[in-house]
């Protein structure tokens, strides 16, 4: 069995949160499915807006773009109480 340095909750997060894709919608209307780089990015490019809707597996419910790309939404969720 190969030896992993990788905390397993590491390895669990990259599987499955970071490689999934985010629904996007926009007035009752679908957008399209990326991965959250891309997404970033067409933010950036002013192709999303704040208001638009996302969700990925595993989210309860619909959130606002703004929530994934508040600075608030980089925090390291460790350092929290600290």
């Amino acid at each position: 069995m190969e030896h992993s340095n990788a905390f397993p909750l590491e390895i669990f997060c990259e599987k499955l949160v970071f490689h999934q894709k985010l629904i996007l919608y926009r007035d009752a209307v679908r957008l399209g499915e990326w991965a959250e780089d891309e997404v970033r990015d067409l933010f950036a490019e002013g192709l999303l807006h704040l208001s638009d809707y996302y969700w990925q597996k595993g989210m309860k419910e619909w959130a606002p773009l703004q929530c994934l790309l508040s600075p608030q939404s980089k925090q390291n969720i460790f350092s929290k109480g600290l």
